[in-house]
């Protein structure tokens, strides 16, 4: 049972790896082409900032200081977006609508009604929550009275086993 776990860890790391690793490189290459004209998979992108770098060019305009950022935090990025992915319950995510349209439907018949009773733990959710609870304290009130105290009770009980004894 613990390797099956494990493989499924293992599987569940490896896909979406994998998935991740696609869309990560898509979108990053998409905005490195459109923003800088660099393409960090080809060589020929790497030599040109090579040669710039060997003839003493320097980061001059935000734009420079933007795409260096970029380039360093490719690799974090990939690794963080990674590790979140692989934490998230994609059950919660596939139920989402189904949870979202049963909630609908509550609401819905929410609406019509004004007030809900719950007898089997007494309470009362509604518009006269407190004339409920008053009415409950009366009746309770009302039994407390008409029953004998719990001290007369056990004072008649052991009277009365006193005089079965003498």
């Amino acid at each position: 049972m613990k390797f099956f776990k494990k493989l499924l860890a293992f599987l569940k790391w490896a896909i979406v790896g994998v998935i991740w690793s696609y869309f990560y490189l898509l979108m990053t290459m998409i905005l490195f082409k459109s923003v800088w004209g660099f393409n960090y998979m080809s060589r020929r992108s790497w030599n040109v900032i090579s040669t710039f770098w060997e003839q003493g060019g320097r980061i001059k305009s935000g734009n420079d200081y933007l795409f260096v950022i970029c380039l360093l935090l490719l690799i974090p990025l990939w690794i963080w977006g990674w590790k979140k992915l692989y934490k998230t319950n994609y059950v919660a995510l596939l139920l989402i609508p189904v949870l979202w349209y049963q909630n609908r439907s509550a609401k819905k018949y929410m609406k019509s009604m004004s007030r809900i009773k719950i007898h089997n733990i007494g309470i009362s959710i509604g518009d006269d929550v407190k004339q409920d609870f008053e009415d409950k304290l009366k009746r309770q009130q009302t039994e407390i009275e008409k029953s004998p105290k719990a001290s007369q009770a056990i004072r008649s009980g052991v009277k009365n086993r006193l005089k079965k004894q003498s």
